[in-house]
This record gives C-alpha cells, structure tokens and sequence, in this order.
C-alpha cells in the first residue's frame, strides 16, 4: 500500500472510499484514514474518525450488498429543504467534527428531492454520476467549514 509523498508518507494511499490504492478490496479505518484530510479536519482523532467509519460502512453495504445510501425524501419545496438544512446544521455532530470533509448531500431528480446525511464530500458527484443516488438531475453538498482566521476571532465580542 504504498504511501504519499511528503509527510503524509507514512500512511497508505487511499481512495475516496478508504480503499488502497495499490490492494483492491483492502480498505482502511480508524486513524490511519487521516491521509484523506491530513492537518484540515479530525479523522486522525476517535471523535472524528468513528464519522468516517460510518460512512466506510455505508460505503462497504453499497458495493458488496446492495444496500443504498441513507436516504431521506424530502417536499421538492425550497422551504422543506430550507427547514431540513437548517435543522441539520444545528444539531450534527458528524459535520462539526468532520469540517470541510464530510457533507450532506441534496440530490434533486424531477419532482422528488432526497436527503443523504455524512457523505464524504469527494463522494457525491461520483455517486450522482454512477447513479448510486438515484435519478439526480442536480444536487448540493452541505459542509461546516471555519472562515479565515477563525483562531484570531472572539465569537463573543458582540460590543
């Protein structure tokens, strides 16, 4: 399994789908899974990477069982989707402590709308291509990301 260059090198090149790069049907979890979002999220930590485990299991029951995404359907209103987001991201743990890399996917096709909660976000595109989404004729991927210079910021300087 060979690694990448750099400081990353002493971890095993993996697919968007924590499988080696070099071993097919050799997939990783747990700590070792952090070269997917080295130094820019938590999967090198236990409250971050059991998110990435989860979403290495739905990968897993897709591929050799059959079993589709978690879905939810949804109103195909923008105030139904409007409410689930906003519901969502106030209550995930899993897109807070996975910033920036995992994401809850809106996949629009024709008149229905489904929901796809903790999708890593280098994932969706390619499930919407391959059509393990479904008919999608659009989608949106949702991510809890901080800004710039957040560790300069007091969020509760309001004066």
């Amino acid at each position: 399994m060979g690694g990448l260059p750099g400081p990353k090198d002493r971890f095993p090149a993996q697919t968007d789908s924590w499988e080696s790069t070099s071993v097919p049907d050799l997939y990783v979890a747990g700590t070792i899974t952090q070269v997917r979002d080295f130094e820019r999220s938590t999967s090198g930590f236990i409250h971050g990477f059991r998110y990435g485990v989860r979403a290495l299991h739905r990968i897993l029951e897709q591929r050799y069982h059959g079993e589709p995404w978690p879905r939810r359907e949804l109103p195909a209103t923008p105030e139904a989707v409007a409410d689930k987001l906003v519901g969502r991201v106030n209550r995930t743990s899993a897109l807070w402590q996975l910033f920036g890399f995992l994401s809850d996917a809106v996949a629009v096709g024709g008149d229905t709308v489904d929901y796809f909660e903790e999708v890593p976000v280098d994932r969706p595109h390619r499930a919407i291509t391959e059509g393990t989404f479904g008919a999608v004729d659009r989608y949106l991927a949702v991510t809890l990301e901080y800004g710039a210079d957040h560790d300069r910021v007091n969020l509760f300087d309001v004066g």
